[in-house]
């Protein structure tokens, strides 16, 4: 095999294992990522409007 035949496959194969190394590292965060879930509960009491709002009558 010529020096650049040999270079070719190299790069060929570089390639396909850095894409699959990232779809494999990829698909396990997500898998982490979403394997938790938090609640967050809101009571009324800390619900404080910024500025008041007036209705007006339309009719």
């Amino acid at each position: 095999m010529s020096y650049k035949t040999k270079s070719l496959l190299y790069f060929v194969c570089f390639v396909l294992s850095a894409f699959t190394y990232y779809g494999v590292d990829s698909y396990e965060n997500n898998e982490k990522k979403f394997s938790t879930v938090s609640i967050v509960e809101v009571t009324n009491d800390q619900l404080v409007p910024d500025s008041l709002i007036e209705l007006e009558d339309l009719n």
